[in-house]
């Protein structure tokens, strides 16, 4: 009847981890309560018996070891304590097995499914899933940005049925829902990314970007409450629809047009080319492409290249970035202003902002 009561209390809540912290609660009470009623039965018949043995006692019957260095000689110790003890470890030993396993299949299966809430931070989120394997290039791409670090991945879809098991592979993970809903976005943990990529939910169609920009609009709106928002980048179909992304407030616009076209007549010109552009816009090797602000004197610009030449870091500043114009090169004898950017090729940011440094230094000492 007890343990009916008990079993009843538990099936109160629906959430697997609640009952089987409510069980484990329920064996320690159990145990407490046996080596209580063993002690008083047996110590009449065992003077040495201490509690700290009925305890050890309670537990090996319980857990259904019967290690043996202790047993009941009484009646009332064998029938009304033992007897029960027996019955109610079997029961709350298969209560807490099959709970556990419960836990781990509801687990699995939310993972399977896309309905698990991610805890993660300062991971990546990628909206929208056109093809598995340009999601996990994407994934790819960023993981080789932090140098080796397996930063978490998350992907927002609403057509998958499962999780791939290439994601599995990779370690992505997947949230089931529309990017323009807030609870999605909550699902996958956004307030504590660094990132969100909206990929172009069907490459070949242009009414895409409806869709992106409905997401991009939402996170853009959810970036205004963050201590530390994401940055956000869009990838757009139609070129003819750069302004309207522009208003959702994003950081980035990737056009998927214009790109190959124009790569074409490049490579046509300079045979070779392609191979070029390949190394400039991976992370998996070679120098990289950055855009940065920067605090060097206000000195001719070709000063400052020659400087980063002659930097024992691998260091060429390309251009510069002026009111939203970008010159690849600007005129040599026009000084830097404090609010350009510079296109600046490096290994890492890093190295740049050593070179600043140094500048900074000299400029100071002289």
């Amino acid at each position: 009847m007890i343990f009916i009561l008990i079993r009843r209390l538990l099936a109160k809540s629906h959430r697997p981890v609640f009952r089987l912290a409510s069980g484990f609660f329920a064996a320690f009470l159990l145990n407490f309560i046996f080596a209580l009623g063993f002690y008083f039965a047996e110590c009449g018949a065992n003077p040495e018996l201490t509690f700290a043995d009925s305890l050890w006692w309670a537990m090996v019957t319980m857990t259904t070891v019967g290690y043996g260095d202790y047993y009941p000689v009484t009646w009332a110790g064998r029938f009304l304590v033992a007897y029960p003890c027996f019955i109610f470890g079997i029961g709350l030993i298969g209560y807490l097995l099959g709970t556990t396993a419960e836990i781990v299949l509801e687990t699995f299966n939310q993972r399977k499914k896309g309905l698990r809430t991610m805890k993660f931070s300062d991971h990546l989120i990628v909206c929208h899933c056109p093809s598995v394997n340009k999601v996990i290039q994407v994934v790819l791409e960023y993981r080789a940005n932090k140098q080796g670090v397996e930063t978490p991945a998350v992907v927002i879809c609403n057509r998958l049925t499962e999780c791939p098991a290439e994601f599995t592979k990779h370690d992505i993970q997947w949230v089931k829902g529309v990017s323009a809903m807030e609870e999605t976005l909550d699902h996958a943990a956004v307030k504590s990314a660094s990132g969100v990529i909206i990929l172009a939910d069907d490459p070949t169609l242009p009414a895409s970007d409806a869709q992106s920009f409905a997401a991009a609009s939402l996170v853009n709106h959810l970036r205004q409450a963050m201590e530390n928002p994401p940055q956000l980048i869009v990838e757009v179909v139609d070129r003819e629809n750069l302004p309207m992304m522009e208003r959702a407030g994003v950081d980035g616009i990737v056009p998927i047009s214009g790109f190959s076209e124009r790569l074409l007549v490049q490579e046509l010109v300079s045979p070779g080319l392609r191979r070029v552009f390949d190394q400039l816009i991976t992370y998996h090797q070679g120098s990289e492409l950055y855009i940065l602000s920067h605090r060097l004197p206000s000195k001719a610009f070709s000063e400052i290249q020659i400087a980063a030449i002659q930097h024992p870091s691998n260091i060429v500043i390309l251009g510069r970035i002026r009111d939203g114009v970008v010159q690849l090169p600007p005129p040599k004898s026009e000084p830097l202003k404090p609010t350009d950017e510079l296109v600046v090729l490096a290994d890492c940011e890093s190295d740049f902002r050593n070179f600043e440094n140094s500048i900074r230094s000299d400029n100071t000492n002289h």
